[in-house]
């Protein structure tokens, strides 16, 4: 019997030492805590949004949307979008 082990680093510090902390309320995946620099997370986090979300968010966006009318429009939080203007070209 061949037995596989898989080993996840830290996505901060990619230190592998972790420890198991209970299970994500939403997506039910298994959370970590990292013992070296003490953040939490999941391992392979699914996106929240597809990139045609983005896309389409940044299009209204960019016709002259403000923020928060683009946030109500398409539910998507303003520090997101924030996000997405400030990363796009």
């Amino acid at each position: 019997m061949i037995k596989t082990t898989l080993t996840y680093a830290c996505r901060k510090c990619h230190s592998q030492d972790s420890r198991k902390n209970g299970k994500d309320a939403k997506s039910g995946k298994q959370k970590y805590h990292c013992k070296q620099c003490n953040s939490y997370g999941i391992v392979n986090p699914s996106p929240r949004y597809s990139q045609q979300d983005k896309q389409r968010a940044l299009r209204v966006y960019q016709e002259r949307a403000s923020l928060r009318g683009v946030e109500l429009a398409l539910g998507i939080s303003r520090k997101t979008l924030a996000a997405w203007v400030k990363k796009s070209p």
